[in-house]
């Protein structure tokens, strides 16, 4: 007699039973593409493992936030029975496949980190104490070349038993999915999900208020939905489309041709944004960042929070509603319009900067040294930094000189800058290295 092995298989037809007289909430992600197998999970009794999580940093405690960061230290722990292998199952895929782990209806903290094989999603599981691998049984495993589903079975009534809310015993899932070209789909309660990387692919996650923690994405498109939890980055490289409904957002550099980034209450910190269209709203958080660049437009929308940005190229448009509003000017800077209501706002100007400012408000503007100068122009004042002209350097070639004559009579950009309303505006000098020797900024901009 052979060795029982460890996973038993149910087949399509004992699963279409079962579907038959399932219903509550499903996936919203519930398609099964032609030629995939499904499976149900049992497993024998005594077969199991223990897998330890990641550990779990705070990514920035001091100020007193919840979002978190992943170490790559994944390991399984051997218990000393090859049992243990009854808790992983390996799946072969295609370059370009797609991985769907939908946990939304059980307390199960998911787990994404980068595999050695392009061709290859391996997923692990990680069972509560005095739980067994067993306890798959109420999990459901669809895969083809192209598409792997790992999906909690949800409710199941009929049969004179009671409804099957979901595992209550698997603690964790842990996926490690090919480096690049594959893409990924998340769905989760309110624990945590961590994903280590993403290059060439897609990323949708949505939980009922657990945090989402990416490393590294590149390529693709990006949707993260939170329903409260915060959302923490190293880099995005994608267009992307951030909810999180109340939790903050911490993003060290975020670069897309669309950006979409809406907190509903929560805080705003990025260190480098760069993109065509940009929009960041907060809703009553504050938004600091260390660096802005749009090349069509970016808007900054708080609805009462303050807005900290310590270098702004290309066009934005400001609305605080109240909030205070401190912005750094690069010489890129082309169109700012600030709208604060009643708050106050500093501009940063730097000699390499040319300016033309519409203030109509109706306090005067604080300015330490003459920064501004008024024009014929009612409410318009202008700004020549002393760096702005090209013309004026050089050494004493005459290469140089002819140079300088032919730049000379080209005006320097200017930046326009209006502002809508104020409670009060100041006006102050301030290069960028000054800006970039600054002590005051967040930690994870540095």
């Amino acid at each position: 007699m052979g060795r029982t092995p460890h996973w038993v298989f149910v087949r399509r037809s004992i699963l279409a039973l079962r579907d038959g007289v399932r219903g509550g909430p499903t996936c919203g992600t519930n398609r099964v593409l032609s030629g995939s197998r499904k499976w149900a999970f049992v497993a024998q009794q005594n077969a199991g493992g223990d897998w330890r999580p990641a550990e779990v940093n705070r990514c920035y405690g001091e100020w007193g936030r919840h979002c978190f960061t992943t170490s790559p230290d994944f390991k399984i722990k051997d218990s000393g029975t090859k049992e243990v292998d009854a808790s992983i199952k390996r799946v072969p895929v295609k370059v370009g496949a797609e991985l769907q782990i939908c946990v939304a209806g059980s307390d199960t903290d998911v787990d994404v980190v980068t595999g050695q094989s392009l061709e290859e999603i391996v997923l692990e599981a990680r069972w509560k104490a005095g739980h067994r691998a067993g306890d798959w049984s109420d999990f459901q495993l669809t895969e083809s070349p192209h598409y792997v589903k790992l999906q909690k079975l949800g409710y199941i009534r009929g049969l004179g038993g009671p409804a099957l809310e979901g595992s209550v015993s698997l603690e964790g899932i842990r996926a490690s999915m090919p480096a690049r070209w594959c893409s990924l789909s998340v769905e989760a309660k309110q624990n945590p999900v961590r994903i280590q990387s993403l290059k060439e692919g897609t990323l949708n996650v949505e939980t009922s208020g657990g945090h989402v923690t990416l490393g590294d994405m590149r390529g693709g498109a990006a949707k993260i939905l939170t329903n409260g939890g915060c959302f923490t980055a190293d880099v995005v490289s994608a267009d992307s489309v951030i909810k999180t409904t109340g939790g903050d957002v911490s993003i060290k550099r975020l670069v897309g041709t669309t950006i979409d980034v809406d907190t509903s209450g929560g805080d705003i910190y990025v260190g480098s944004l760069y993109g065509n269209d940009v929009v960041m709203k907060s809703s009553g958080g504050s938004f600091e960042a260390k660096h802005i660049q749009a090349q069509d437009s970016a808007l900054v929308s708080t609805e009462g929070g303050s807005v900290q940005i310590t270098g702004i190229d290309g066009k934005a448009s400001i609305v605080t509603r109240g909030g205070a509003v401190s912005l750094q000017l690069h010489e890129h800077a082309r169109e700012i319009d600030i709208d604060a209501s009643e708050g106050n706002v500093t501009l940063y100007f730097s000699n390499n900067l040319s300016a033309q400012v519409e203030y109509n408000g109706a306090k005067p503007i604080d300015q330490g040294s003459q920064i501004l100068h008024a024009t014929n122009e009612p409410g318009q004042y202008s700004f020549i930094g002393s760096e702005s002209w090209s013309g004026m350097q050089g050494d004493d070639s005459r290469a140089n000189r002819s140079e300088e004559a032919s730049q000379a009579s080209v005006e320097p950009q200017l930046c326009k800058i209006r502002i809508i309303s104020a409670g009060s505006l100041h006006v102050k000098m301030r290069s960028w290295i000054d800006v970039a020797m600054a002590g005051s900024l967040p930690s994870f901009v540095k």
